[in-house]
């Protein structure tokens, strides 16, 4: 095929992606980075293989710590892919998701929070309010609401999402027990220290 053809890039992104799962950072980062030299030459930025490198070299990136260039890459992402797809597309709201992502772990956190809410109101019309989806960006929401000491609001999230995974996933699902451990947190930092420890004893 060749070292340039689109097979091999696409190929070369998923060693890649295999080395990232392993801890090989670095040398994940080095092979997506050659990948995505080649694919924009011969492919063109917005090629559909193109975007899968950008996408891995970001994710490639926020592992590392290198937040700055990763959040970089996310952004040229999401300008790509809002462009092509329009600003309802999965694709555009996970791009959007990783680079809030991001700009949490760099304290930005105004302007993650309002990624999460456009993200979640997005989700809840197209997907609905209980998809599992969306559930995850309500999560994320109140994370960040949380790390704002908008303690108050970050709770009234974590317990609408608590709710609906009590109600469609169990109380005894990971996922349920995550959300009841970080409402506990907000709670304690509230002050509600009964219900907080409450909360912790049903997660034991």
């Amino acid at each position: 095929l060749g070292s340039e053809h689109r097979d091999t890039l696409s190929s070369m992104s998923q060693l890649a992606l295999i080395w990232n799962d392993e801890g090989r950072y670095p040398e994940a980062e080095k092979l997506n980075r050659e990948a995505l030299e080649m694919a924009r030459r011969v492919l063109g930025p917005e090629d559909s293989v193109t975007r899968i490198i950008t996408q891995h070299l970001a994710i490639d990136l926020a592992y590392e710590g290198k937040y700055p260039d990763a959040e970089k890459t996310f952004r040229e992402l999401l300008e790509m892919d809002r462009r092509r797809l329009g600003p309802d597309h999965p694709d555009v709201l996970a791009d959007m998701g990783n680079l809030a992502a991001t700009l949490q772990q760099e304290q930005k956190l105004a302007e993650a929070e309002k990624l999460y809410l456009d993200v979640n109101q997005t989700k809840r019309r197209v997907l609905g309010p209980e998809h599992p989806d969306t559930l995850i960006t309500m999560g994320n929401l109140a994370l960040v609401l949380s790390s704002e000491k908008r303690y108050a609001d970050s709770e009234k999230m974590f317990r609408e999402t608590l709710e609906i995974k009590r109600r469609r996933l169990g109380p005894e699902h990971r996922s349920t027990l995550v959300t009841m451990g970080n409402l506990a947190d907000v709670l304690t930092a509230e002050g509600q220290y009964a219900e907080a420890e409450q909360l912790v004893r049903q997660t034991l």
